[in-house]
This record gives structure tokens, C-alpha cells and sequence, in this order.
């Protein structure tokens, strides 16, 4: 696994990036939404950062500190309750916007977060309002910090669900296109995989359909079984069973997107020894069954089309 130092270098070349940046200005200017990319390991997850589709609702909040604790606890709570398996998580903080978050993967622990939200899922009301003074009020703020709150707050921008669905499936499918970027500055990072792992991995992929074991994989290589499952592990950050289904997933979801591959069919195709076992993997990786991914994906390419 690459060390915490190595993870940390990666993360600022990808958010320093022409990718994230490109991504980024051009999903401010589709969506209106802020887009914000931080570290898994960044345990702060502070709101409003300055950016020019931040809410301004949220940097008036955020304007005291004893306020910004509430949008604080509502960011480490949607980080909290987004499990490893989950393909995106949303929250709603005290005042009604909704948050969301979209995990970028490395192997089987999230290694960035792509944030969006603070919006109104549906157009917001007096008696909302009425219940955000109730809060603010006893927190000292007076007349005049109430009254541009409130005209602030009425011009929140509301995405309603359908729209807001696809902007999550959007950062979902670049979370996805990061993810690889990650891998291979990863595999720069650590000096380059030793030749091994290399011819490891392109065995692996050249016979993903048919039964893989470790101690075969080692033979053909060369190397002992127990130095060979050090190595791998240590090079990729997975352990050869995990690479193996999670590779073996990645040509399924390629495969699921052909409109009349049946599921099974799918699942024997790329080296599963039962469907169950398929779908197990498959829900353990990405958060969601083969079924519902195919269905997201066509509801996403019905849409775009």
C-alpha cells in the first residue's frame, strides 16, 4: 500500500490537475453548483471555501464561527455515514440544502471526495424560514444578520430530484475517470511496479475468465507464493483476491452496458463461478447490484440522449 506521504503528493497533483480543473470549471458552468474535491484523509471537511457557486446563504452562516460548527457537523456527518460501498451519500443540514458526496476509489478504501449541494431540493418557504430563526436567534444574531439571511436564503437555488440525480450520476461517472487517474500517478509515485506484478497483471487480465489462483499466478511468474502475495499487495494496494474481482467487475460493468447481455451470462463471462458470488462482488465494490447499475446507466443515457 503506498504510504500516507506518497497518497498525499497524489492528491495535490490530481486537484492541482488539468483534469479536475477543466472538470470543474465546466461543471460550475453547466450545474451553478460548487464542486469541491477533498482529501479522505482531511477530517475538517470545511464548508464554503470561497468559491464563486458557493452558497450565499451558507457564507453568510459561515460569516460566524459558532454557526459554521453546525455546517461543519453536517459535512462530518455525511462523510461519517458514507460507507466504503455507498456510490454517493446526501445529507441535509439544519436549514434544509442538501450536500453530497462522491467517493473516488483506491482499491477498497476511498481516497477523495467529490462535494456538491447546498440547495433546496424544493422551493423554500416562510415556515422554513421561521424554524432557521429559531436556531440562529438564541446564537445572538439580531435584526439586521436575520434579514440578509432571509433574502439569502429565498434566493437559494432549488434542484429538484430528477435534475439533482443527474448531477450525482455526472460526478459519479468522473469520481470514476479520477480513480484511474490516481491509480497510475500511484504506480509513478511508487517507483514503478516491479516486473512481477507487471506480468502478474497482464496474466491476470489476458485470463479473467477463467479460474485464477495464486499459487498458479506466482508460478507463472516466477516467484514464491508467499513473496509474490507480499509484493502484489505492497505494489497495487490490494491483495491478489481483491484485484482479481475487482478487475473481473470493471469488464462486467463494460459488459452490462450491451442491452441484451443477461446478467448471468455477464457474470460467467468475466470469470465468476456463480452468480451469486458475482453479485456479492459486484455490490461490495461499487455499492450497488448489477442490476442497478445497468438501470442507471440507461436512465442516464436516455437523458443525455
Amino acid at each position: 500500500m503506498s504510504t500516507p506521504t506518497i497518497k498525499a503528493h497524489v492528491f495535490e497533483r490530481v486537484a492541482g490537475g488539468e483534469t479536475f480543473r477543466a472538470y470543474h470549471e465546466a461543471f460550475e458552468a453547466a450545474t451553478g453548483l460548487p464542486l469541491m474535491l477533498v482529501s479522505a484523509d482531511d477530517e475538517s471537511w470545511v464548508p464554503c471555501r470561497g468559491g464563486d457557486n458557493d452558497s450565499a446563504f451558507c457564507k453568510e452562516l459561515n460569516a460566524k464561527n459558532h454557526v459554521c460548527e453546525a455546517c461543519v457537523a453536517a459535512a462530518k456527518q455525511l462523510r461519517k455515514e458514507l460507507p466504503c460501498a455507498a456510490p454517493s451519500r446526501t445529507v441535509t443540514c439544519f436549514a434544509g440544502l442538501r450536500e453530497t458526496a462522491v467517493p473516488v476509489r483506491l482499491g477498497s478504501e476511498d481516497f477523495a471526495f467529490l462535494k456538491t449541494g447546498e440547495v433546496f431540493d424544493r422551493k423554500p418557504t416562510a415556515d422554513g424560514f421561521a424554524r432557521v430563526e429559531e436556531t440562529l436567534r438564541p446564537l445572538g444574531y439580531d435584526d439586521a444578520k436575520i434579514a440578509k439571511l432571509r433574502e439569502t436564503y429565498f434566493d437559494s437555488p432549488v434542484v429538484e430530484g430528477p435534475r439533482y440525480e443527474g448531477v450525482v450520476a455526472l460526478l459519479a461517472t468522473f469520481a470514476e475517470n479520477l480513480q484511474r487517474q490516481v491509480e497510475e500517478l500511484l504506480m509513478v509515485e511508487d517507483n514503478s511496479e516491479p516486473d512481477s506484478v507487471r506480468a502478474a497483471r497482464d496474466f491476470i487480465a489476458a485470463h479473467l475468465d477463467e479460474p485464477l489462483q495464486l499459487p498458479a499466478v506466482a508460478a507463472h511468474v516466477g516467484v514464491s507464493q508467499h513473496h509474490f502475495s507480499r509484493l502484489f499487495k505492497s505494489t497495487t494496494g490490494l491483495s491478489f483476491t481483491d484485484y482479481v474481482a475487482r478487475s473481473r467487475v470493471d469488464l462486467a460493468k463494460q459488459e452490462l452496458l450491451k442491452p441484451n447481455a443477461r446478467v448471468t451470462e455477464v457474470a460467467y463471462d468475466v470469470g465468476f463461478q456463480s452468480l451469486s458470488q458475482f453479485n456479492r462482488s459486484f455490490s461490495r465494490i461499487t455499492g450497488e447490484t448489477p442490476t442497478q447499475y445497468r438501470e442507471r446507466k440507461s436512465v442516464r443515457r436516455r437523458r443525455a440522449g
